[in-house]
């Protein structure tokens, strides 16, 4: 736990604290991480359907992960969009495409996507990696996903 004394000064009032905040971490900004980098990832797509053969599954594909669970009815589907042939549908705002990538690259996810008919079903959210030259300060401990070299 953080308490800020009257000078403005934040004390660790605990044996550990581990802020996993997320890309705009006040634990993060509260603590000396050294050198912080955000670098913008891949897009992510995501839309519910009115198609109820959701399998509950994540698939690892050549062009990207795509996943889908069952909901109230219907499904949810996601998909990574980091591939080339991806993007550029994506920048084309072309669906028939992107739907046609996804089809040769995991045939199951054709029943999904037929669900959606306008381009404005999908919603598309770009990833951000936080890579800090240091991940802990004292007792104060950032969690994140760090890429091994």
């Amino acid at each position: 736990m953080l308490v800020a004394d009257h000078a403005g000064r934040s004390e660790v009032l605990a044996d550990l604290v581990i802020g996993a905040d997320g890309v705009h971490s006040r634990m993060r900004a509260s603590g000396n991480f050294g050198r912080v980098r955000r670098r913008i990832g891949i897009n992510y797509m995501r839309a519910p359907v009115a198609v109820a053969t959701a399998e509950n599954v994540e698939a690892w594909t050549s062009v990207g992960l795509f996943g889908s669970f069952a909901v109230d009815n219907g499904s949810y589907l996601f998909a990574s969009a980091g591939s080339r042939a991806t993007r550029e549908a994506i920048a084309r705002r072309d669906l028939a495409r992107l739907k046609s990538i996804w089809a040769d690259a995991y045939p199951p996810s054709r029943d999904l996507l037929a669900g959606i008919t306008q381009w404005d079903q999908l919603l598309f959210n770009q990833a951000t990696r936080i890579a800090c030259t240091r991940w802990s300060d004292g007792r104060v401990v950032c969690s994140a996903t760090r890429r091994t070299r």
